[in-house]
Parts: structure tokens; C-alpha cells; sequence
């Protein structure tokens, strides 16, 4: 195991540089980082502690929902862990230039795996930890825990990650070892398969329309019998939920026994990638580099003249960018696997939607439902701005030197990527609010409002992705998910959230006044609306401008 601990003692001083350098070099940035986490842990914070305080409505369901409850969390959270580790694994053992550097060296394959699986962790987990933490600290203050919980808590988080460690790694050795060449065409069906399984359980919450009383006791049974899969016993996410829940009831043998059990499930799963490392890992990166070959496409295929003509008005430098930018995110089976995957899924929920039983009961619960579609549709694009945007200027890596050296402005770069961006967000997402607006049928104004404020959160999305990558460049990484990782991705990351949070309550007060508070109606509730677009416009305009023109400032300062 010594090649395993030099490794790691490396990585870990290789961090501590880069920390101590940001630390010394952007005080006042990390800083500011620092306080948008916290603020944004706080919020959860509270958002959770509001939630188990409603639940205290239903003092004979408190119990049985607590267990949906967590189960539904800990089954989702596992999904993404396995998803992301899987990913993170497949490019650190086959694609990073570290990789190849070290591969010659006389490191076991076992070891390097160890190696890959502890970054993994720290890049896949920190956001479980981020997510989870205000969650247990909620619930063990409404329940009045001890200390002793919180330990326990967090004991449980470390065993918890461990196992969909183990099965992302082996996951992406099975693809490199089983499907060297057909990689795009496993991800295709994966994709296809998640949106079936979507599909599949959205059409079993459609049989609750039949319920004349939304969230009575009855309805909140229904709705819990048909996400009961979640409570099987062979899953993590129930040996995790029974062993919070049984720390917090005091039954300790709850406790233990699922602690070890989460605990011994997790070392085998990563025993078991080791072991499969030791024998399969080298002959799999063989087979990924003697496979990969170029693919030889069409000198000129119909993006080459779709583009162009639909880009008309646009110069012809821009338009060429636009569209290598395109073709490499079709080329790209995990980005647009995952942008098919999470935005599909919102429109089959928006467009069965008329499903839900208390739609169309009265205005509030329209003006409430599209409210929170707007939110949903506007955080999953800010979450995709910053996975897929944000990184773009540093991928293009040395290579950006080739660019630099063209016979036209870098700006034109930067306004070349900021509307490819800001292009293709808006289609999908005003989409996604035209058919949710529609299937809630609420007034022709509001439906106008809501595809105005997609409009301006789409520009502000898109400007704060692509000018904090160009302020925040890392020309030297090759992995997306590592840039992401840096201070610019958080950043980018936290103004984005705050930015559609903002946006989102800003619109959504003038519905509280008149469906809530019952303080306004009619004309004067769609005076404030319009009030409330406006106030939301100045935000927009200023979240657009000034990272735009800081950007291209950046860019041209830029030396490669």
C-alpha cells in the first residue's frame, strides 16, 4: 500500500497549496463564497425545519411520514451519488492526462483504483454532506436530540457514501471493460430508461385525482403507497432512514445493526471494485485507447447549413463557434444525456400535471403550482448553466491559443458562447413554462409574465456562466467536473441560485398579497405584477451587464 499513500499524500498537498493560495490571493472572493454557502445551507435550514413543523398538523402520521420522508431522500440521494461517482470514476481512471502519466508506473491496478475512488468521493459527496446536514440538524431539533445524535448522524453520512462509491467505480470499469466502443449507445439506453421509469411513476400519481381532499389524511397515504419502493428493505436508503430514525427513538439496535450493515454493504461494494481492478483494470484501459479512434464525420453535414441559416444576422466567426460548440455537446453523450434526461422529465410532469386533484379548484393553488414549475424549470437550467456552460472557455485548453491567434476580436469568443448558451436555453425552457402555464390554465397576462422572466433569467443565467468562466479560467484541467469543482464554478454556482431565487420570490409576492393575505385584487393585483416584472428586470439587466463586460475585460487579458 505505499504507492497508494505517496499518491495520496501528493494529492493532499497538491490541495493544500491551492487552498492556501486561494486563501492568500482571493481573500475577499473566498469570502464571499463562504457567506453565500452559509446563507444558502441556512436557508435549507430552515426550509427543512418549516417543513417537520407543518407535519405536526398530522400528529398520527408524523411517524409514518418521517419514514417516507427520509427514505424518499436517502433513495434520491443515492441515485445521484451512484450517477456522479460512476461518471467522475469512468474519466479519472480512463481519460485525465494524470492517468496516462501514471499508468507506466509501477502503481498496482488495485491501488490506483483506491487512488480514483477517494477523489471520487471528495468531488461526488461534499454536495450529500452539503445537502443532508441541514436535513438531520432540522429534524434532530424538532426533535429535540443531543449531541449524541448529530454524531451518530454524521457517522452514518461517512458509511452511507461509501457504497455508491464502490458501485460507480465498478459501473465504469463494466462499461470500459464490456463496452469500449459503445459507450454513446449504453448512455442512450440508460437515458431512455429513466425517462420510462419517470414516466412509469408520474402515471401511478396521476390515480390520485380521484381524491376530493388534497393533503387530508387519506390523500397523503395514497400518495405515499404509491413511492412505498423506497421503503423496501433491500435498499440503503431504508437501512439509513431506520438507523437515523432508530438514533433519534433511542433504539439502538435499530442503530447498530443498520450502521454496520450500511457500513459492511459499503466496504464490500468497494472490495469489490478493488478486486476487479486487479484483474480487469489494465486490460479495460487497453481496450478504451487501442479502441478509441476518431470518428470520421461528413465534411459538411446539415448542422453545417442549418446553422448558418438560421444564424443569419450573426458574423461568420460567431456562427462557426456556434456551431463547433453545438456539435461538441451532441458529440457528448453525457451532456446531453443528462440535459434529455432531467428537462424530459419536467415536461412529462408539467404536461400531466392536470392529473393533480386540486388543480383547477381554485386560483391559488394555480398561481402556486406555477410558481414552484417556474422555480424548478429555472434551478435545474442554473444547475445545467454552471455543469456545462461555465466550463466551456477552459476546455478549450492549450488549445485556445488557436482561437486567440484567428483574425477577429476575442470578444467575439465570448459573445460567440454567451448565445449559443443563452440560444439554447431559451427554447427549452420557455417550452417548459408554455406547456405548464397551459395545462394549469391560468390568465393569457401571467402566462406572458412567466415567459418574460424565463426570457431575463435565461440572459442572466447564461451571462454569469460564461463571463465567470472567462474570469475564472483553468486552461490546464480536461475534466469538466474538477473545473466546476473550483472556486469560479462555486461562485458561479451560489450567484446563480441566488439569482433564480430572487427572481422567482420577486414575482411570486403579488399572488401571496391577493391569494394569501387577500390585500389586493384585480387591477391593483396586476399593477404590483408589473411592478414586481420590473423590479425583476433592473436584477436581470445588472446580473447580465456586469459579468459580461467583466468577461470580456478578462478574456482579453488573458495570456496562453
Amino acid at each position: 500500500m505505499r504507492e497508494l499513500f505517496i499518491l495520496l499524500a501528493g494529492r493532499w498537498w497538491a490541495v493544500r497549496n491551492q487552498a492556501r493560495l486561494l486563501i492568500q490571493r482571493h481573500k475577499l472572493k473566498s469570502l464571499v463564497v463562504a457567506l453565500a454557502a452559509i446563507g444558502l445551507w441556512w436557508s435549507l435550514f430552515r426550509l427543512f425545519s418549516y417543513g417537520f413543523h407543518t407535519l405536526t398538523r398530522y400528529p398520527d402520521l408524523v411517524d409514518f411520514l418521517m419514514e417516507y420522508l427520509f427514505s424518499l431522500f436517502f433513495f434520491a440521494l443515492t441515485l445521484m451519488l451512484i450517477i456522479s461517482n460512476a461518471i467522475i470514476s469512468y474519466s479519472g481512471l480512463y481519460k485525465t492526462q494524470e492517468t496516462t502519466f501514471l499508468i507506466p508506473h509501477p502503481i498496482k491496478p488495485g491501488n490506483f483504483l483506491l487512488y480514483r475512488l477517494w477523489e471520487s468521493i471528495m468531488f461526488s459527496s461534499w454536495a450529500f454532506l452539503f445537502l443532508g446536514s441541514p436535513l438531520i440538524i432540522a429534524y434532530g431539533t424538532f426533535r429535540g436530540q443531543d449531541l449524541a445524535f448529530y454524531l451518530i448522524s454524521f457517522i452514518l453520512f461517512i458509511f452511507f457514501i461509501l457504497l455508491p462509491a464502490g458501485i460507480g467505480a465498478l459501473l465504469a470499469m463494466l462499461l470500459a471493460t464490456v463496452f469500449p466502443r459503445k459507450k454513446r449507445q449504453v448512455i442512450i439506453t440508460l437515458s431512455i430508461l429513466g425517462i420510462v421509469i419517470g414516466m412509469l411513476v408520474l402515471s401511478s400519481l396521476a390515480e390520485l385525482r380521484g381524491v376530493a381532499m388534497p393533503f387530508s389524511v387519506r390523500w397523503m397515504q395514497d400518495l405515499f403507497s404509491k413511492v412505498s419502493f423506497c421503503q423496501n428493505p433491500v435498499l440503503p436508503s431504508y437501512w439509513m432512514t431506520r438507523a437515523i430514525l432508530g438514533t433519534a427513538q433511542v433504539k439502538w439496535d435499530d442503530t447498530i445493526f443498520f450502521s454496520l450493515l450500511i457500513l459492511s454493504y459499503g466496504l464490500f461494494g468497494i472490495l469489490l471494485a478493488y478486486h476487479f481492478a486487479r484483474k480487469w483494470y489494465l486490460m479495460s484501459y487497453s481496450r478504451v485507447k487501442s479502441f478509441h479512434r476518431a470518428k470520421k464525420y461528413p465534411t459538411v453535414g446539415w448542422l453545417d447549413r442549418l446553422i448558418p441559416a438560421l444564424l443569419f444576422f450573426l458574423p461568420v466567426p460567431s456562427k462557426t463557434i456556434i456551431l463547433k460548440d453545438l456539435k461538441t455537446f451532441l458529440r457528448d453523450a453525457v451532456q446531453w444525456s443528462q440535459f434529455l434526461i432531467f428537462f424530459g422529465l419536467l415536461g412529462i410532469y408539467f404536461i400531466n400535471i392536470r392529473n393533480l386533484p386540486y388543480i383547477g379548484t381554485s386560483g391559488f393553488w394555480q398561481y402556486l403550482v406555477s410558481n414552484l414549475n417556474l422555480l424548478a424549470t429555472a434551478l435545474t437550467l442554473a444547475t445545467f448553466t454552471t455543469r456545462f456552460v461555465y466550463p466551456q472557455l477552459s476546455l478549450e485548453g492549450r488549445r485556445f491559443w488557436i482561437m486567440g491567434m484567428a483574425p477577429f476580436k476575442r470578444q467575439t469568443i465570448f459573445y460567440a458562447k454567451f448565445l449559443f448558451a443563452f440560444i439554447g436555453s431559451l427554447g427549452v425552457s420557455e417550452l417548459l413554462v408554455l406547456i405548464s402555464t397551459q395545462m394549469l390554465g391560468i390568465p393569457w397576462y401571467l402566462t406572458l409574465v412567466q415567459l418574460y422572466l424565463m426570457f431575463i433569467l435565461c440572459l442572466g443565467l447564461s451571462a454569469i456562466a460564461v463571463g465567470l468562466g472567462a474570469i475564472y479560467p483553468n486552461l490546464r484541467e480536461d475534466n469538466p467536473s474538477k473545473i466546476v469543482a473550483g472556486f469560479g464554478g462555486t461562485l458561479t454556482l451560489v450567484l446563480s441560485l441566488g439569482f433564480v431565487l430572487v427572481v422567482v420570490i420577486i414575482q411570486a409576492i403579488p399572488s401571496h398579497f391577493r391569494y394569501v393575505l387577500h390585500l389586493v385584487k384585480g387591477n391593483e393585483f396586476r399593477y404590483y405584477l408589473v411592478v414586481a416584472t420590473l423590479v425583476a428586470t433592473v436584477i436581470g439587466l445588472v446580473l447580465t451587464i456586469f459579468p459580461v463586460w467583466l468577461g470580456i475585460r478578462s478574456l482579453k487579458r488573458l495570456e496562453v
